[in-house]
């Protein structure tokens, strides 16, 4: 499942639209095109992609009868009646998906939406291989980091025998 959503830098425009692992080269690129085009005018235009593993054909068929703007074809549909393990190939479509839509100009990254599949967020981003050659954010230390750590570590390891009720009795009186 694919779900793209789009907004302009002022957060004034938005689009949201529902794909099946439709042929990204037929449907999702010049849908695509035509957006990055109308919002070129606007100013910097950011899509962040939607993604989910379907769990089963039946899930499948359900979502397409009952989500609003989702489109799943019925060759997904006997895709996943076909494999021998339809969670893990609902896995490998959206891994599939991830794959062709990172390389569409104008994509700035996806969105792992796994409803009761959570387990499998980690594995999909992973195996996609959205993340190599990123290095994690890691947060500049502050002047006061040292502080904190100086009061936790008292806190931590004084003998206080004060019991918070009775902080809170000498506060009131």
């Amino acid at each position: 499942m694919l779900v793209l959503r789009a907004g302009s830098v002022r957060g004034l425009h938005h689009v949201h639209l529902g794909f099946g692992n439709l042929v990204m080269q037929d449907v999702v690129q010049p849908l695509l095109g035509e957006l990055i085009g109308i919002w070129h005018v606007i100013g910097t235009l950011f899509v962040l992609a939607g993604v989910g593993p379907l769990a089963s054909a039946k899930t499948a068929r359900w979502i397409r009868s009952n989500v609003p703007g989702i489109h799943i074809p019925d060759a997904i549909i006997k895709r996943l009646e076909g494999a021998a393990d339809q969670k893990k190939e609902g896995k490998r479509l959206c891994i599939d998906i991830i794959n062709e839509v990172k390389e569409i100009p104008g994509v700035a990254g996806v969105h792992v939406m796994a409803y009761r599949q959570e387990e499998y967020v980690a594995e999909i981003v992973a195996e996609s291989g959205v993340l190599k050659g990123r290095q994690p954010w890691k947060r500049e230390a502050r002047h006061d980091d040292q502080v904190v750590a100086d009061r936790l570590d008292r806190i931590l390891h004084e003998n206080i025998t004060e019991q918070p009720a009775d902080r809170v009795e000498k506060a009131a009186n």
